[in-house]
């Protein structure tokens, strides 16, 4: 796991938000989730911002044990840690047109994780 600065937590946090906004839940079970990416999701996930891609930005999360790209599925798997990362965190994330009340309490929990914090 990469450690961050705050500042970088922040910005990491902010990245997820953005990108998953484009997304849909294919499949969910608690320690699992397969995320749907629309391709202009995929590309934006790629390119990252200011040098910060979406692998740097899952290595630095807290609580994530493994993830893989499927570019033909154009899905994102994880295996992370249900004691670390809440199951429901994923549908917050994947929740489109979040107001600016659920994108803070989302940022807080994603902070937190990249914190390395266990939030539950």
């Amino acid at each position: 796991m990469t450690i961050l600065h705050p500042d970088e937590c922040e910005k990491v946090a902010d990245f997820l938000i953005d990108l998953t906004e484009h997304t849909d839940i294919a499949k969910h079970e608690p320690g699992r989730i397969a995320i749907k990416f629309p391709l202009s999701a995929y590309r934006q996930a790629m390119e990252g911002i200011d040098g910060l891609d979406l692998v740097s930005a899952l290595k630095s999360v807290s609580g994530i044990r493994s993830y893989d790209f499927s570019f033909f599925w154009r899905t994102l798997e994880i295996v992370y840690d249900s004691s670390v990362i809440d199951s429901g965190l994923w549908k917050d994330l994947t929740r489109p047109n979040k107001n600016e009340n659920q994108k803070k309490q989302v940022k807080d929990v994603l902070v937190n994780l990249l914190s390395n914090e266990s939030i539950t």
